[in-house]
Protein backbone atom coordinates (compact mmCIF):
# COMPACT_ATOMS: atom_id res chain seq x y z
CA UNK A 1 0.00 0.00 0.00
CA UNK A 2 2.74 2.48 0.69
CA UNK A 3 4.46 1.90 -2.56
CA UNK A 4 1.00 2.49 -4.24
CA UNK A 5 0.57 5.65 -2.52
CA UNK A 6 4.71 6.19 -3.06
CA UNK A 7 3.90 5.74 -7.08
CA UNK A 8 0.61 8.09 -6.70
CA UNK A 9 2.36 11.01 -5.28
CA UNK A 10 5.42 10.53 -7.67
CA UNK A 11 3.56 11.08 -10.62
CA UNK A 12 1.41 14.31 -8.92
CA UNK A 13 4.56 15.35 -8.68
CA UNK A 14 5.97 15.04 -12.00
CA UNK A 15 2.27 16.53 -13.36
CA UNK A 16 2.82 19.15 -11.35
CA UNK A 17 6.70 19.99 -12.47
CA UNK A 18 5.42 19.48 -15.56
CA UNK A 19 2.93 21.98 -16.11
CA UNK A 20 4.80 24.27 -13.88
CA UNK A 21 7.61 23.84 -16.73
CA UNK A 22 5.19 24.60 -19.53
CA UNK A 23 3.73 27.74 -17.62
CA UNK A 24 7.70 28.88 -17.35
CA UNK A 25 8.03 27.81 -21.14
CA UNK A 26 5.36 30.28 -22.10
CA UNK A 27 6.27 32.98 -19.84
CA UNK A 28 9.71 32.98 -21.46
CA UNK A 29 8.55 32.67 -24.89
CA UNK A 30 6.34 36.20 -24.01
CA UNK A 31 9.19 37.51 -22.81
CA UNK A 32 11.45 37.21 -26.05
CA UNK A 33 8.70 38.12 -28.35
CA UNK A 34 8.09 41.59 -26.35
CA UNK A 35 11.79 41.92 -26.41
CA UNK A 36 12.05 40.80 -30.21
CA UNK A 37 9.58 42.73 -31.43
CA UNK A 38 10.47 45.99 -30.27
CA UNK A 39 11.79 49.09 -31.92
CA UNK A 40 14.41 49.75 -28.70
CA UNK A 41 18.19 48.82 -28.61
CA UNK A 42 17.85 46.29 -25.73
CA UNK A 43 21.00 44.62 -24.73
CA UNK A 44 22.94 42.84 -21.67
CA UNK A 45 26.16 43.23 -20.79
CA UNK A 46 28.62 41.91 -18.28
CA UNK A 47 31.05 43.55 -15.63
CA UNK A 48 33.48 43.83 -18.66
CA UNK A 49 31.33 45.60 -20.96
CA UNK A 50 31.10 42.50 -23.19
CA UNK A 51 27.43 41.81 -24.70
CA UNK A 52 25.51 38.84 -22.95
CA UNK A 53 22.30 39.46 -25.23
CA UNK A 54 20.56 41.59 -27.55
CA UNK A 55 17.65 42.12 -29.38
CA UNK A 56 17.65 41.55 -32.85
CA UNK A 57 16.52 45.32 -33.73
CA UNK A 58 19.78 45.99 -31.98
CA UNK A 59 21.70 43.73 -34.02
CA UNK A 60 20.18 44.86 -37.20
CA UNK A 61 21.05 47.95 -36.68
CA UNK A 62 25.20 47.57 -36.13
CA UNK A 63 25.28 45.22 -39.15
CA UNK A 64 24.20 42.12 -37.64
CA UNK A 65 22.84 39.58 -36.37
CA UNK A 66 22.51 38.59 -31.89
CA UNK A 67 25.09 36.12 -32.30
CA UNK A 68 27.52 37.81 -34.09
CA UNK A 69 27.72 39.98 -30.50
CA UNK A 70 27.80 37.69 -27.91
CA UNK A 71 31.11 37.54 -25.65
CA UNK A 72 32.13 40.64 -27.43
CA UNK A 73 32.43 43.95 -26.21
CA UNK A 74 30.79 47.27 -26.47
CA UNK A 75 33.18 48.65 -29.01
CA UNK A 76 32.07 46.32 -31.07
CA UNK A 77 28.71 47.74 -31.56
CA UNK A 78 29.70 51.78 -30.82
CA UNK A 79 32.56 53.81 -31.76
CA UNK A 80 35.52 53.78 -28.80
CA UNK A 81 34.45 56.69 -27.28
CA UNK A 82 30.71 56.12 -27.11
CA UNK A 83 31.70 52.70 -25.26
CA UNK A 84 34.05 53.97 -23.14
CA UNK A 85 31.72 56.40 -21.73
CA UNK A 86 29.12 53.34 -21.79
CA UNK A 87 31.95 51.45 -19.83
CA UNK A 88 32.22 53.76 -17.00
CA UNK A 89 27.96 54.02 -16.63
CA UNK A 90 28.19 50.33 -16.26
CA UNK A 91 30.84 50.30 -13.57
CA UNK A 92 28.69 53.33 -12.11
CA UNK A 93 25.94 50.78 -11.90
CA UNK A 94 27.99 48.06 -10.98
CA UNK A 95 29.50 49.99 -8.03
CA UNK A 96 26.18 51.08 -6.55
CA UNK A 97 23.44 49.00 -7.47
CA UNK A 98 21.08 51.53 -9.46
CA UNK A 99 20.16 53.12 -12.51
CA UNK A 100 21.58 55.56 -14.68
CA UNK A 101 20.34 57.17 -18.08
CA UNK A 102 22.46 59.14 -19.83
CA UNK A 103 22.11 60.31 -23.68
CA UNK A 104 24.67 59.68 -26.52
CA UNK A 105 25.22 60.46 -30.03
CA UNK A 106 26.48 58.49 -32.44
CA UNK A 107 27.82 59.89 -35.78
CA UNK A 108 26.82 57.65 -38.65
CA UNK A 109 27.64 57.84 -42.37
CA UNK A 110 26.33 61.46 -42.92
CA UNK A 111 24.46 62.31 -39.91
CA UNK A 112 24.67 62.11 -36.25
CA UNK A 113 22.15 59.67 -34.23
CA UNK A 114 21.31 60.68 -30.69
CA UNK A 115 19.99 57.93 -28.02
CA UNK A 116 18.93 57.97 -24.52
CA UNK A 117 20.04 55.19 -22.87
CA UNK A 118 19.30 53.68 -19.20
CA UNK A 119 21.39 51.70 -17.66
CA UNK A 120 19.45 49.17 -14.97
CA UNK A 121 21.37 46.49 -12.72
CA UNK A 122 20.09 42.77 -12.93
CA UNK A 123 20.57 41.14 -9.46
CA UNK A 124 21.53 37.88 -8.49
CA UNK A 125 19.61 35.91 -5.74
CA UNK A 126 22.15 37.29 -3.11
CA UNK A 127 21.45 40.68 -4.14
CA UNK A 128 24.52 41.62 -5.90
CA UNK A 129 24.77 43.30 -9.26
CA UNK A 130 25.22 39.71 -12.00
CA UNK A 131 24.87 41.88 -15.52
CA UNK A 132 23.57 45.00 -16.46
CA UNK A 133 20.15 45.31 -18.70
CA UNK A 134 20.66 48.88 -21.22
CA UNK A 135 16.89 49.66 -23.35
CA UNK A 136 17.90 52.93 -25.41
CA UNK A 137 15.88 54.85 -28.02
CA UNK A 138 16.71 56.49 -30.91
CA UNK A 139 16.01 60.48 -29.91
CA UNK A 140 17.72 62.03 -32.71
CA UNK A 141 14.32 63.40 -33.83
CA UNK A 142 13.33 65.21 -30.69
CA UNK A 143 17.28 66.40 -30.57
CA UNK A 144 16.34 68.20 -33.95
CA UNK A 145 13.12 69.75 -32.49
CA UNK A 146 14.81 70.66 -29.14
CA UNK A 147 17.55 72.62 -31.56
CA UNK A 148 14.98 74.30 -34.19
CA UNK A 149 12.95 75.19 -30.52
CA UNK A 150 15.91 77.16 -29.34
CA UNK A 151 17.14 78.62 -32.88
CA UNK A 152 13.12 79.74 -33.32
CA UNK A 153 13.85 81.56 -29.26
CA UNK A 154 16.96 83.05 -30.26
CA UNK A 155 15.34 84.78 -33.47
CA UNK A 156 12.66 85.85 -31.86
CA UNK A 157 14.85 87.26 -29.05
CA UNK A 158 16.32 88.90 -31.67
CA UNK A 159 13.22 90.17 -33.78
CA UNK A 160 12.15 92.34 -30.25
CA UNK A 161 16.11 93.40 -29.79
CA UNK A 162 16.07 94.86 -33.11
CA UNK A 163 12.35 96.51 -32.46
CA UNK A 164 13.09 98.05 -29.03
CA UNK A 165 16.35 99.47 -31.31
CA UNK A 166 14.18 100.44 -34.09
CA UNK A 167 11.92 102.11 -31.43
CA UNK A 168 14.73 104.23 -29.69
CA UNK A 169 15.98 105.22 -33.10
CA UNK A 170 12.56 106.88 -34.31
CA UNK A 171 11.81 108.44 -30.90
CA UNK A 172 15.16 110.77 -29.88
CA UNK A 173 14.97 112.01 -26.60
Amino acid sequence: ATLYFEIRWSRLLEKRVSLRTEDLKKSEEKYRSLVESAEDFIFTVDRDGRFQSMNSFTANFFGGHPEDFMGKHLDRAFPEKVAKRQHNLIRLVYHHGKSVREEFEIQMEDHPIWFSANFMPIKNDRGEVGSILCIARDVTENKNLERQLVNAEKLASLGTLAAGVAHEVNNPL
